[in-house]
């Protein structure tokens, strides 16, 4: 494996991480609002995060398509003097930001709610 591409998998692998701190924080905040300590009341909380999680970058990459099919976005990209190749790679590079988003909150989100299932079975 190529150094560039080991670099390319621990990013992903950390931003996986910090998204699934995320989750779990939120989880944690269930539990307390909640009231109840146990595994069991963690795992439906692991399942409602984990779900906030895939809606969270439904939502995301939603507005990340609508941000560039939007007039201000494509009235400000005609007025400036990019080529059209330049303008198109520009929406494209915003739209993959977005979709990037979406694998890794998404993965994050399938995990909680796998955990959740685990934790269900306790």
């Amino acid at each position: 494996m190529s150094s560039n591409t080991r670099n390319a998998l621990l990013k992903f692998a950390g931003q996986i991480a910090m998204n699934l701190a995320i989750l779990f924080g939120i989880a944690l905040v269930f539990v307390a609002v909640g009231g109840e300590w146990t595994l069991k009341a963690f795992g439906r909380a692991a399942f409602w995060s984990g779900g906030l999680g895939l809606v969270e970058g439904f939502i995301s990459m939603m507005g990340g398509w609508l941000s560039t099919s939007s007039f201000p976005f494509q009235y400000g990209a005609s007025a400036t003097e990019e080529t059209g190749a330049e303008r198109a790679k520009a929406a494209q590079d915003v739209k993959i930001r977005g979709e990037g988003h979406v694998i890794v909150i998404g993965s994050a989100g399938i995990i909680m709610i796998i955990l959740s299932a685990v934790l269900a079975r306790l």
